[in-house]
């Protein structure tokens, strides 16, 4: 009885924090702020849905004496920020609404199983981690970092299988199922994500596009394109290719002209995963090979170069010198954008924030299919993007896989629609077709294996081609070919051979 009072009572807080406090949000790890005052557009308590009507987990009654739950993050100082773990401890309440829910989260739960969760980060989680277990030493009971580090955590054996824990359900919607279906080497699951993680979703690249340039040359409505499966790879492509604007005069395609959008590193990778491309994906026994030796990779990559070669589509931002204040060359080309220089530019939902003082209206969309046949959209996930894991020496598994499923859980109807109802849809999206097309978005995103391995050296022959201005050929693949699957076998092995849970 008392349980269900304090998450009655902890549900109100949260609502009355939601209405009374929406005054800042996350931005790529730092507080941002808004002028616009949103309060009348808010939901009421229907954003939080009542416990009796949610999907529970099959969890027993138990509780632990005021047992501490260690949970390690990644700090502000990795990745500069941007993968910096949020959603996993609040202090206390703040009146900001992803902390508030955060802290009545954590309340309810060590309520409900009498433990007390405490939190540390580190800069280093994959040293943090190797370092205690290779010594046999406890250092957290649940740890959250960039996919690469837990990577090489599974690889190096310091990792539980999670899909062995007892209490632990990865077929619940409060886990990410495509995730964990693209991400399990020989179905070996030691890392997850889904609800209670949100860094998933921020780490998730989307198109947006200037309505105003739209506009201004009569082009066909992204909106209706998506709506009509016509929001291919060519009409990406043949849109961003037709604004071209000598704005300064000097007969140059340089800084100051009004470009389609704007080249970055990693800009190929993004059209190629929107295409349903993958160099490599996983059979059915979970052995990862190789799929871009074939004749369609070749003239996807060659059309996606061409177009990024294109100087008056694109804008190559290493050719910026000055980058008048902003904090780096992205945040400044994004600007370009908000002075409607850019018909399109691809970030993240966070990078949103940065286009809060833009006169001018936007959209969002996910990124373009290869063609209309393609069966569905495909959004490529930043590999810094937050993994969930358990170290070997976790004090006690059984209790470890309860909290942990309790607070996917209890994430999912709390955390979940505060971040997307609140900080994204209402927040900053500035119309009603961006909130359909963040769900469609959230719904499609695709974990890139190369992105997490660089496996023989598949991933340096196209970052290598691109950083030239060249073309990688079909030769260049096949010379790390028989490397590449010699490392795959070593991957699979490592991953079949892993501990069993003690």
């Amino acid at each position: 009885m008392r349980e269900k009072f304090m998450s009655v009572i902890l549900l109100h807080i949260i609502v009355i924090s939601l209405l009374t406090g929406l005054t800042g949000c996350l931005d790529n790890g730092a507080n941002i702020s808004s002028d616009n005052d949103i309060s009348e557009s808010l939901p009421g308590e229907d954003l939080i849905e009542p416990e009796s009507l949610r999907l529970q987990p099959d969890l027993p009654d138990i509780t632990y004496d005021g047992a501490e739950i260690a949970i390690l993050g990644t700090s502000e100082k990795y990745g500069g920020g941007y993968y910096k773990t949020t959603d996993v401890y609040a202090e206390e309440m703040n009146g900001e609404p992803l902390n508030d829910a955060i802290y009545a989260r954590n309340r309810n739960i060590e309520e409900r199983f009498d433990i007390i969760i405490v939190y540390d980060d580190s800069d280093d989680v994959y040293s943090a981690v190797m370092k205690s277990v290779s010594a046999g030493d406890y250092t957290c009971d649940i740890t959250f970092g960039s996919w690469n580090n837990m990577v090489n955590l599974a690889l190096g054996k310091f990792l539980i299988d999670i899909s062995k824990l007892e209490y632990v359900d990865l077929t619940k919607p409060w886990w990410d199922e495509n995730a964990i279906n693209r991400t399990a080497v020989a179905k070996r699951v030691y890392y997850a994500t889904g609800e209670l993680s949100t860094l998933d979703n921020s780490c998730t690249r989307m198109v947006y596009f200037n309505k105003k340039l739209i506009d201004d040359f009569s082009l066909d409505i992204p909106y209706t394109l998506v709506n009509d499966n016509d929001w291919t790879l060519d009409n990406y492509i043949n849109m961003a290719g037709s604004v071209y604007s000598d704005l300064n005069g000097d007969g140059i395609s340089n800084e100051g002209d009004l470009f389609g959008t704007f080249r970055e590193g990693g800009y190929y990778d993004f059209l190629f995963v929107g295409c349903d491309m993958d160099y490599v994906k996983l059979d059915g026994d979970g052995r990862p090979v190789i799929t871009f030796l074939q004749d369609h990779t070749f003239t996807l990559t060659d059309k996606i170069f061409d177009f990024l070669y294109d100087d008056k589509a694109c804008f190559n931002i290493s050719n910026i010198k000055d980058l008048r204040g902003f904090p780096s060359v992205y945040t400044y080309a994004r600007n370009l954008f908000v002075q409607d220089l850019l018909l399109f530019t691809i970030g993240g939902p966070l990078v949103i924030g940065e286009f809060r003082n833009m006169e001018s209206d936007f959209g969002i969309v996910p990124l373009p299919k290869y063609d209309a046949l393609q069966e569905r959209y495909c959004t490529y996930v930043d590999a810094g993007t937050n993994m969930i894991g358990v170290p070997l020496t976790a004090a006690d598994e059984d209790r470890t896989g309860i909290i942990m499923e309790s607070m996917a859980a209890d994430s999912m109807y709390v955390i979940t629609p505060v971040y997307n109802e609140i900080l994204l849809k209402r927040k900053y999206s500035r119309d009603n077709e961006s909130e359909a097309m963040l769900d469609l978005i959230n719904g499609s995103r695709v974990f890139n294996l190369k992105n997490a391995f660089d496996i023989g050296g598949i991933k340096s022959v196209m970052d290598n081609a691109y950083s030239q201005n060249k073309y990688p050929l079909a030769s260049d693949y096949e010379a790390v070919a028989a490397a590449s699957e010699k490392k795959l076998d070593e991957l699979y092995t490592v991953y079949s051979e892993k501990h069993a849970i003690k």
